[in-house]
């Protein structure tokens, strides 16, 4: 009788026990999922701040206007809806609706501006005091048809206006000219813009991104239309939407599921995680929901807005 009751005991302690473990067990998975997940969305996040911080600087940013000052090519990224947009799109078979984010900025380039020069008309001849770095020309050449081949001049007066190279640099012992096409901004083309003394040349850069699926998995792509095309940059990102507010509070808005590391057996998340904004119907594809899912938000202040 003692050796029965002895084995009850035991056997409800060692149940107890591996259902403590189990439990335990079940927390330490989710963390790592989730810690997991997060660093997918913070490398989503790191991926835009440099492009969020720069965009829309020294370039007009309304529709029309945008389209102008990049002499109506109608290419991407010139043809764009302005600086910062989002475009929705279906992807293939029309099983998932989607989102693009398309971004275009302006990067430092460390060269200045030797003294303030007048320019009017469709040309300019600018002196600056920086070695111009050929690898950033589109191989060489000239034109507009590259996003390569754009810069912008923060300070330029009376208004933002982008620049083309129409020629190689010309340099000499004491400074580099460059000679730039343009759209003139100003209603009467008779009128000058001003180019200030010291003012910083800014490479024009753009990004687009977007979630997709990715061999057997998922992914956020982004095309830096640099010549490189689409590529996969953070891989476990199941979906991402955007949203501009502007012109109220001037921010890019990002929503993101991303996906744990451990891969089950069978289905954990059937449905979008806690968090994610009920006016985005995800569609959790099938492989997806034999991970566990998070829901991540973030806000990008567009400061050249």
């Amino acid at each position: 009788m003692e050796v029965s009751i002895t084995s009850l005991v035991t056997s409800i302690m060692a149940a107890a026990i591996v259902t403590c473990l189990c439990f335990l067990a079940s927390i330490a998975n989710t963390t790592i999922d989730r810690r997991s997940s997060l660093d997918r969305a913070e490398n989503v996040f790191a991926i835009l701040k440099l492009p969020t911080a720069h965009c829309g600087y020294g370039m007009p940013k309304e529709s029309e206007k945008f389209a102008r000052a990049f002499k109506n090519i109608a290419a991407s990224p010139f043809n764009w809806a302005g600086p910062a947009s989002v475009t929705d799109f279906t992807s293939a078979g029309n099983s998932r609706k989607n989102a693009v984010c398309r971004l275009v900025y302006a990067i430092p380039t460390r060269i200045r501006t030797k003294r303030g020069t007048v320019v009017s008309g469709s040309s300019a001849l600018i002196p600056t005091d920086g070695k111009f770095d050929a690898t950033e020309a589109a191989n060489h050449r000239t034109g507009p048809s590259s996003t390569k081949n754009w810069v912008v001049f923060g300070a330029a007066l009376p208004v933002s206006c982008p620049f083309w190279l129409v020629a190689p640099p010309q340099r000499s012992a004491k400074e580099t000219t460059f000679s730039l096409g343009f759209v003139n901004p100003l209603s009467d083309s008779s009128k000058e813009l001003f180019i200030p003394e010291n003012d910083e040349m800014c490479a024009v850069r753009a990004m687009e991104c977007w979630a997709a699926a990715y061999k057997n998995d998922f992914a956020l792509f982004s095309n830096n239309h640099v010549g490189s095309g689409a590529q996969p940059k953070v891989i476990g990102v199941i979906d991402a939407r955007f949203e501009i507010v502007a012109p109220s509070y001037n921010l890019l808005r990002v929503f993101l599921i991303t996906r744990g590391n451990k891969r089950y057996d069978y289905e954990i998340s059937k449905t979008a995680p806690q968090g994610w904004p009920e006016q985005y119907a995800a569609t959790i594809p099938p492989e997806a929901r034999h991970y566990r899912l998070f829901a991540y938000r973030a806000s990008f202040e567009l400061k050249n807005f």
